[in-house]
């Protein structure tokens, strides 16, 4: 592989400026990661939603939509590791009934790895799926979700024959994890997504939605249907019960952090569950296929060097109301080194596209493939992302 080399700034302003145009209130920051440097890039400025600063930097907190499936995966993993080997080929059944926990019988085949790998048979969110009450709770908390589930009628596919984009999925198995740890108190999924992941990497800035301070968030925005932002609300109404498909409100700085760790640069000789969980998440997981050439990991995308050459990806992104996300990197689980190269995307709007494909996913891939000194493609349809959104 050629020397990684970092982008430039005039590079990465060149990339950035027109989507701003001069736009008050909408701001990017690019995060990019090479074997012996790193570095944040921020242009733009926010504002609260009553107008007033809000510093843009490496402490500044943005929603990470779908990104939050990478936490749920890893916490998953790493639970699993300390308290429940062999928890990949348990099913839902295997917890159904316990205290806490209880839904329909006829989720009870579904193995766990499944629900983490997209083949869970669940619906397919992003299909206007009504995997939800008729009559809509506000907010829609973890008990509504589980008594929704132990009431409903709905009938999942048989596990692993296709790819479907399941937020619930990742719903379920967050309201599962307490269960791994029956020596304890039942802690709450953020709770232990703290303990077990957020606290042992230093991300001390990364909570759930629910810890946002509203004075000191940018406003989002949203170009969905038109070609100038306008504000919205933040959040999402399935929070809190989603909370395990995007919760997770972070920082850039601690989002350095997460690309590190999963790049395989930070290793905690003190606690190698989180160490030992990167392999199983980054790996194939299952014989579906996303897209009908993705290649589907636990929270994870994988493309490989013939999808988008020269050295394949891993990638995840996120989009919600007033938040584009995206993620990715060199694979390297089977290199015995870690990845040579990778980049994260902020932003405070939604829907915001290049030649159809969302803003974020064009910015990391061109970025990541310059690292790697190889001209960004002018047509990127075949950039990697996720149709639809959260």
């Amino acid at each position: 592989m050629s020397t990684i080399v970092p982008p430039t700034t005039e590079y990465l302003d060149s990339l950035v400026d027109p989507l701003l145009n001069n736009t008050s209130g909408l701001a990017f920051v690019i995060g990019y990661v090479g074997p012996t440097f790193q570095n944040i890039y921020f242009k733009g400025n926010l504002a609260n939603q009553f107008g007033q600063s809000v510093p843009l930097g490496k402490n500044t907190h943005f929603e990470l939509a779908s990104i939050s499936k990478t936490f749920t995966a890893t916490l998953s993993a790493v639970m699993g590791e300390k308290f429940q080997k062999g928890w990949e080929t348990q099913t839902i059944g295997t917890y159904n009934g316990t205290p806490g926990f209880q839904i329909g019988a006829q989720f009870n085949s579904i193995p766990l790895s499944t629900l983490l790998s997209y083949s869970s048979g669940l619906p397919q969110d992003n299909s206007n799926a009504q995997d939800y009450p008729p009559d809509f709770p506000t907010p829609y908390t973890p008990a509504g979700m589980l008594g929704y589930l132990n009431m409903t009628n709905l009938q999942p596919s048989t596990p692993n024959p296709k790819y479907t984009y399941s937020n619930m999925a990742f719903s379920i198995i967050a309201q599962m994890l307490p269960l791994f740890d029956t020596s304890q108190v039942l802690p709450s999924f953020p709770r232990l997504m703290s303990k077990f992941v957020l606290n042992p990497l230093g991300m001390n800035n990364t909570f759930f939605y629910e810890g946002i301070s509203i004075d000191t968030f940018p406003q989002g925005y949203s170009f969905y249907n038109s070609s100038t932002p306008y504000a919205v609300a933040p959040g999402w109404p399935f929070f809190d019960a989603w909370y395990g498909a995007g919760g997770v409100v972070s920082t850039p700085k601690d989002m350095i952090t997460w690309l590190r760790f999963n790049m395989g640069l930070i290793d905690d000789k003190n606690d190698r569950a989180l160490w030992n969980a990167l392999p199983a998440l980054q790996s194939q997981a299952t014989n579906v296929l996303a897209f009908n050439t993705v290649n589907l990991g636990l929270g994870w995308f994988l493309s490989s060097p013939s999808i988008f050459p020269p050295g394949g990806l891993v990638w995840k992104d996120g989009d919600i109301t007033g938040t584009n996300t995206y993620i990715n990197f060199l694979p390297w689980v089977d290199t015995g080194k870690p990845s040579k190269a990778g980049v994260f995307v902020l932003t405070n709007c939604d829907s915001l596209q290049l030649g159809g494909i969302e803003v974020v996913a064009t910015l990391a891939n061109d970025v990541l493939l310059t690292m790697q000194g190889v001209t960004p493609p002018e047509d990127k349809s075949n950039y990697p992302r996720v149709f639809g959104r959260q």
